[in-house]
């Protein structure tokens, strides 16, 4: 939610969902899938995270759990040769 109410406010959406687990003997284990549009609502971006969560085998105590959107958009190049 905080992630989703972070992008909002600056006017951005991505693409790229990801988390990062860091279990109690400090080994991190990432995983991230990317999603079919930019977004930056909260629902779709639980759901990528617990999708990327579901890959990780969970069998030992977890310290930390970070959650990242990334790949905010690509800039469109015109390639028509017409500059104005």
């Amino acid at each position: 939610r905080r992630v989703a109410e972070d992008m909002s406010s600056r006017g951005l959406r991505g693409r790229n969902v990801g988390v990062k687990l860091r279990f109690a003997d400090f080994e991190t284990c990432t995983r991230a899938t990317t999603l079919r549009a930019p977004t930056d609502d909260a629902g779709v971006i639980r759901k990528a995270a617990f999708e990327c969560l579901s890959r990780i085998e969970l069998n030992r105590a977890v310290r930390l759990v970070g959650v990242r959107v990334g790949e905010f958009g690509a800039v469109e190049i015109d390639t028509s040769g017409d500059l104005f």
